[in-house]
């Protein structure tokens, strides 16, 4: 298990770590991205869904407080069952989370999906790189969306 993945916690403990939602359909590039928090020193809770609807799923169950509320989603828009704009919209639309930072990690570079997602809210759009090291990039501009810690 990673530094960073959620561990059993006693019983009356607080887990103080930002929460992140990862949409990501590419088992490879979930690895990459763990790798870029973990160079980075990102400290959060990791909660990985497949598709688009699974996202959704997600974000509906944290509206009542079923699940953790993320503090962050990273999405892909090619995804199966519903797209990263689909999730993008249902998020923007939604009461509790139309603030909440979305970046886009995505293998498309096309300007119109750069376009959709910047008009539909996304915070961000991270093109997924063709080499580690500019992959590794990715942990430093989390950290940098991720709400600060008191005092830090």
């Amino acid at each position: 298990m990673l530094p960073f993945a959620s561990p059993s916690r006693p019983e009356g403990t607080i887990d103080t770590r930002a929460h992140i939602l990862f949409v990501e359909d590419n088992k490879a590039d979930i690895f990459l991205v763990e790798e870029a928090l973990l160079m980075h020193g990102v400290d959060a809770s990791i909660h990985t869904v497949m598709d688009g609807e699974a996202a959704i799923r997600y974000i509906s169950r944290a509206e009542v407080d079923e699940v953790p509320a993320p503090q962050l989603v990273l999405l892909d828009l090619n995804l199966p069952k519903k797209s990263g704009q689909d999730v993008l919209a249902y998020i923007r639309g939604s009461q509790k989370f139309a603030d909440l930072p979305v970046l886009i990690v995505t293998s498309s570079d096309a300007q119109i999906d750069r376009t959709r997602t910047s008009n539909l809210g996304a915070s961000g759009f991270f093109k997924k790189p063709s080499s580690y090291n500019e992959f590794l990039d990715l942990g430093k501009l989390v950290k940098d969306l991720l709400p600060q810690k008191p005092g830090i």
